[in-house]
């Protein structure tokens, strides 16, 4: 696809710059690892694939597709948040390489949304405070490629009992199931702004008619949901 053409193309430009690598682990084995945890499920990597000898990649290459990291230095990334304010990252201890094309061929999510967002003039990034951690990744290839950087700003989660993120896997509840419960989107959105603190009730409301109180400042912090 056009969409696909313009990744490779951006991947190719870092290849040929010699900042990528074939790493060959399995996700077993990066979850086996002893290896710090970034707090979203995914170990730091440790760079067991960054130097393997040209033998030994033309080897596993014979019985396995590889996913291609992107080297990361010894440098530390900062954002200064709309929500969360300043945060930072050494990428090097916080991150490790990271994964660029993943070994079914796909483009992942780093490399995509930083080309998306400018390929599409994106200058302001609204999004779960669960993907703060991956902001430093995509600055530092909005660096390496020459991109805009937009401004991001990141907001709390609602979650259910013992901080466990909501999920469909879960089994709960579809927006289906809240539209059954509460009867129309706006009393769903306006249950939604009250809980979390962007409106003064929790009665029907529509996203127009929230705008005149919205505030970022009036976000609650992580919000544990009983009716999900």
């Amino acid at each position: 696809s056009e969409r696909t053409d313009v990744y490779r193309r951006y991947f190719d430009a870092l290849d040929e710059k010699g900042l990528l690598y074939p790493c060959f682990c399995t996700r077993a084995q990066l979850h086996a690892a002893d290896a710090p945890n970034r707090g979203d499920d995914m170990p730091v990597y440790a760079g067991t694939c960054a130097h393997l000898s040209p033998e030994t990649v033309a080897e596993k290459l014979k019985t396995r597709r590889p996913a291609y990291r992107l080297r990361v230095p010894d440098e530390t990334i900062a954002v200064c948040d709309r929500h969360y304010g300043l945060y930072q990252e050494n990428l090097a201890r916080d991150c490790g390489d990271f994964i660029l094309r993943r070994s079914d061929g796909l483009f992942g999510y780093q490399l995509a949304v930083v080309v998306d967002d400018a390929a599409q003039g994106v200058n302001s990034v609204v999004r779960g405070v669960d993907l703060l951690c991956s902001t430093p990744q995509q600055i530092y290839l909005q660096n390496l490629l020459s991109l805009p950087h937009p401004i991001y700003g990141h907001i709390p989660l609602l979650v259910a009992e013992r901080d466990r993120r909501l999920s469909k896997r879960d089994h709960d509840a579809s927006l289906d199931a809240l539209l059954v419960r509460f009867g129309s989107p706006e009393a769903i959105i306006g249950h939604i702004a009250g809980i979390v603190g962007l409106a003064p009730t929790t009665e029907p409301a529509t996203p127009e008619q929230l705008l005149s109180c919205f505030s970022l400042k009036n976000l609650h912090g992580r919000i544990q949901i009983a009716w999900i």
